[in-house]
């Protein structure tokens, strides 16, 4: 069994720094934003790297670029530049999946900061919500079988900013997928670099939520935006935000998405 690794990058000069920044102990595919288009293959120990360049911009771009190449691998992970993993990474990895042989994908906890957060049990919709990016793991067959993607209109670097790893996520229940929580360490997100989407809980931030509900689920996206204006209330507040205008702001952003989504 092997674990295959999506790190996304922009203006990459080194991809060695790069790979023993990250602590990377498998197999990766570097998919660098910047305004050439290369590939190339290296060999860093018994780490097959490989690199590719692009000229386009977007997270999601990114990693659906790098899901092109994960057909000879049995796990796949997506991380940042500012990742660093465990040490006992691919062990952890591998030994979860060989414990739970009916896991379509198995989230991990991460360090970010002094938190870590504690996962157990099945994955639900609601608990999806919890959930981001470096704490994913799936089996590539999965997720090629299914032809699950990443939607290239949410995420870093797009109009909505975010909410592509729960899309996806959602995607993934709604196509059966067994998906559990691993208490296991698998590493630490360092942000040395300032948000590129996040800038507080304020209008921008509701009206994307609004939208990225909405894609989530058309059905269901009034209750989920209902149940966001209630649990986040006090961080929109300190926004001076009340209920009904981070109501308004949430059903706007839905009302935007759905006209976006049937152009």
């Amino acid at each position: 069994m092997n674990v295959k690794v999506i790190i996304s990058t922009m203006n990459l000069k080194d991809w060695k720094i790069l790979i023993e920044r990250m602590n990377v102990q498998t197999d990766c595919i570097v998919v660098n934003q910047t305004n050439y288009n290369k590939i190339e293959d290296y060999k860093f120990g018994d780490i097959c790297v490989k690199i590719v360049s692009i000229n386009k911009k977007g997270l999601s771009k990114s990693r659906n670029l790098g899901l092109n190449y994960i057909k000879n691998s049995d796990i796949v992970y997506f991380a940042d530049d500012n990742f660093v993993f465990s040490n006992n990474f691919k062990q952890v990895v591998i030994n979860a999946y060989l414990k739970n042989n009916f896991a379509d994908g198995i989230c991990f906890n991460v360090k970010r900061g002094k938190f870590i957060k504690t996962l157990s049990g099945k994955l639900t919709y609601l608990k999806s919500f919890k959930i981001f990016t470096p704490q994913i793991t799936f089996r590539s067959n999965f997720l090629l079988d299914n032809n699950i993607r990443f939607d290239e209109r949410f995420g870093s670097g797009t109009r909505f900013g975010s909410g592509e790893e729960n899309i996806l996520l959602f995607e993934c229940l709604d196509k059966k997928a067994n998906i559990y929580g691993d208490s296991a360490l698998i590493g630490e997100k360092n942000n040395f670099r300032p948000s590129t989407w996040f800038k507080g809980f304020n209008e921008e931030f509701l009206f994307n939520r609004g939208a990225i509900f909405t894609r989530m689920s058309k059905k269901y996206s009034i209750l989920l935006v209902l149940q966001f204006s209630i649990r986040k209330y006090k961080l929109y507040k300190k926004e001076n935000i009340g209920f009904f205008r981070a109501l308004k702001a949430m059903l706007n952003g839905r009302k935007y998405f759905l006209e976006l989504d049937n152009e």
